[in-house]
């Protein structure tokens, strides 16, 4: 099992009031406490979150510094599939302290996991800030977003944009996700070459790629103006699949077809939260073989 890792991020920021709230996550305060006082309107709680004795709030006219728990989500993620690294990508973008937990596959079928996932399948997270428990990378990034997004910087609150990004995050889970591993799985996994499954899933994979293209004509992001998680979803399993498959689906060869779909994979995938995590993915990938 490879190590854990830790994401070092430690502080965030929020507006209350008339005042700007910035917390700063402590390690050494770790287990004092559920990190409530950062992700809730109410004023009360947001002091209660600073534990007595250990550098309380400070308060000037205009901005208020807390040091709260540091808690991190813990992060299982399975040897190389993509979707454990949709999740890593929005906690990473969202500034969330994270510690990843990389399991085998026998690992991933049995306790301790299996109380956790049922399916036995990755991702799944804990969140000791609130005590939730989820599997599944779809219901994780909403979640997320729901919990920690609260400024909206990867979703919007109005409508229907609110219900479009959701909207495309159903299809990356129930479009692009099962299409492209297939296509993977039936290229280099399946103990005999069977033509037509190939074909089909390479199909399905470029039907993929037309839907996304005629919807990206005219625009940088798949809604509104600016990059949601919506568009990060799509991320990992695009990268992974350029890994494996040349040809006909190298980069160089989409850009042909299918110009919209490689101009918007390359803004963002160049995003600094996202480089690191596809970084990381490399490195994660090179030493399981």
């Amino acid at each position: 099992m490879a190590p854990n890792v830790c994401n070092q991020r430690r502080s965030m920021s929020r507006r209350f009031g008339n005042y700007d709230l910035e917390y700063f996550f402590d390690a050494s305060l770790d287990g004092a406490g559920p990190l409530t006082g950062a992700f809730t309107n109410s004023w009360p709680l947001a002091l209660s979150s600073c534990p007595s004795g250990h550098n309380g709030p400070s308060l000037s006219s205009s901005r208020i510094v807390c040091r709260v728990p540091f808690l991190p989500v813990p992060a299982y993620e399975g040897p190389g599939g993509p979707n454990p690294w949709k999740v890593a990508m929005i906690l990473a973008e969202l500034n969330v302290p994270y510690k990843t937990e990389f399991l085998t596959f026998p690992e991933l079928k049995k306790e301790p996991y299996e109380k956790l996932c049922i399916n036995g399948r990755v991702p799944a997270i804990e969140d000791p800030n609130t005590n939730v428990t989820l599997w599944e990378s779809g219901a994780i990034i909403e979640y997320l977003i729901e919990t920690y997004d609260k400024s909206n910087s990867l979703t919007y609150d109005t409508v229907p944009e609110k219900f479009q990004v959701k909207q495309w995050l159903h299809f990356q889970v129930s479009g692009q996700g099962p299409y492209f591993g297939q296509a993977m799985w039936f290229e280099k996994y399946h103990q005999e070459k069977l033509p037509t499954a190939q074909q089909r899933y390479k199909d399905q994979v470029l039907r993929v790629y037309d839907v996304l293209n005629r919807a990206l004509e005219g625009r940088d992001y798949l809604v509104g103006d600016k990059c949601t998680y919506a568009d990060i979803s799509f991320i990992a399993w695009d990268y992974r699949f350029q890994a494996v498959f040349k040809g006909e689906f190298a980069i160089e060869e989409l850009e042909k077809k299918y110009p919209n779909y490689v101009r918007w994979h390359k803004a963002v995938a160049s995003r600094k939260a996202i480089k690191e995590v596809l970084e990381e993915n490399d490195r994660v990938v090179a030493a399981a073989h």
